[in-house]
């Protein structure tokens, strides 16, 4: 609703009911993956109940087959220029995000964080980093040598969140982040965990409402990058989006119904 009547704002539409109810029918009016999360939710109690009697081979069978069909093979077909698997074998397969939740289950059943394990994680995740940001350089000069290149998304093929190259990133960013805390949550007094728990709580509603704080704060991106440098700019907007975005769920958290949703 807030993104329609932005909109309509925006570009001098009049508010239409059902204009609104058709557009929401259709799909979300962001990129935010709301959508993604409903059918996770609708279909979450399912899922816990199929994989409490699962066993590590279940869950191994299941996300290997899974994640290399759906998330390794179209990243090799793209190299060899092919088409890859059929969709008659892919679409009878569950989704990969409903993979990324048993394989969510599978992490805290099974993964133990040890002592020294931080070292190969951020080795890791450094390595991913410099792996996607060459990856994506390669696609966006081999379409610019083919003329190919005619928007910004055209060489974003590696930037999938569907793909192998983005878990493997995700999920030790996510290891890092629980093993750091639960080393150092002892040296946190109650106030400092409150407060992280606080600020946690605002993530899921600053991340559904980032587009709308970023189209509304471009134009100050535009205007400071002519006097800093873009990447300074480009931070600084990023920050300010951010903060924005936390005060804006913060307040939207005092109502009783929309507290039950963020």
């Amino acid at each position: 609703m807030v993104y329609y009547i932005y909109d309509c704002k925006k570009i001098s539409l009049e508010f239409n009911i059902v204009v609104f109810v058709k557009r929401v029918i259709e799909g979300p009016m962001s990129n935010c993956l709301w959508y993604m999360y409903i059918g996770i939710l609708l279909i979450l109690p399912v899922l816990q109940k199929m994989t409490k009697p699962m066993k590590k081979q279940d869950y191994m069978y299941m996300l290997v087959s899974g994640f290399i069909l759906l998330s390794v093979c179209p990243v090799i077909a793209h190299w060899l220029d092919e088409s890859g698997i059929s969709n008659l074998i892919t679409d009878s397969m569950l989704s990969v995000y409903v993979l990324m939740v048993v394989l969510g289950y599978y992490l805290e059943k099974y993964v133990d964080l040890k002592n020294g394990c931080i070292k190969w994680l951020l080795l890791i995740i450094g390595s991913e980093t410099c792996i996607n940001v060459g990856l994506t350089y390669i696609e966006w000069n081999d379409l610019k040598k083919a003329g190919k290149l005619t928007s910004p998304n055209d060489y974003l093929f590696y930037s999938n969140k569907e793909y192998i190259n983005v878990m493997i990133l995700s999920v030790c960013v996510f290891f890092a982040l629980k093993y750091l805390y639960l080393k150092y949550e002892c040296m946190l007094n109650e106030k400092v965990k409150h407060a992280i728990t606080y600020l946690g709580s605002l993530t899921l509603g600053t991340y559904v409402m980032g587009d709308l704080w970023i189209d509304i704060f471009l134009p100050l991106y535009c205007k400071s990058s002519v006097i800093i440098h873009p990447i300074v700019s480009m931070i600084i907007m990023e920050i300010v989006v951010f903060v924005t975005g936390m005060i804006f769920t913060a307040v939207l958290k005092k109502i009783p119904v929309i507290k039950s949703v963020l």
